[in-house]
């Protein structure tokens, strides 16, 4: 499957106006906002539940599209999701925290997702063993799938 020019352009346009009505929001919450006996900070707990929940989610998206598009090793992306989420995670969910309070969550967080799908491609590209048009396609449709899951878990725990 041959995609159109400028569609990764077009792709990274359409995950910054799907975000734009969450910048209008007060301060999103980290989620979940409550915490619990077990010991952890309630952020520490709300970011490990992120990266599981993220790490699933990418393997789960990267094994379906690749076996959608038969690109390959479906295994292999899905490999590759769970390097590059483990990698780029943290440091995500700590740079748009940080970043938020001075510029706002939404430019924080669409220059932190376009950090994360380059850094990702290089993953895919890497440890996936993929071009780099087909690395930078795959890390964009996975962070797509999993920002919108992660925005709508937040949406629900408001």
């Amino acid at each position: 499957m041959r995609l159109p020019k400028g569609s990764i352009i077009a792709g990274c346009a359409l995950v910054i106006a799907a975000a734009a009505p969450i910048g209008a929001w007060p301060d999103v919450p980290p989620w979940p906002p409550s915490g619990t006996d077990g010991g952890l900070a309630p952020e520490t707990e709300a970011q490990l539940l992120a990266m599981g929940a993220s790490v699933v989610m990418e393997a789960i998206a990267a094994l379906g599209l690749f076996a959608l598009l038969r690109w390959g090793s479906a295994w292999r992306a899905a490999a590759a999701a769970v390097v590059g989420t483990l990698a780029t995670h943290w440091l995500l969910w700590t740079g748009v925290n940080a970043a938020a309070e001075a510029v706002g969550w939404l430019p924080a967080v669409t220059v932190g997702e376009a950090l994360v799908v380059l850094a990702e491609a290089v993953a895919y590209r890497f440890v996936g063993g993929f071009g780099w048009r087909r690395a930078l396609i795959l890390s964009l449709s996975v962070n797509l799938a999993s920002f919108v899951a992660g925005l709508s878990l937040m949406i629900v725990a408001r």
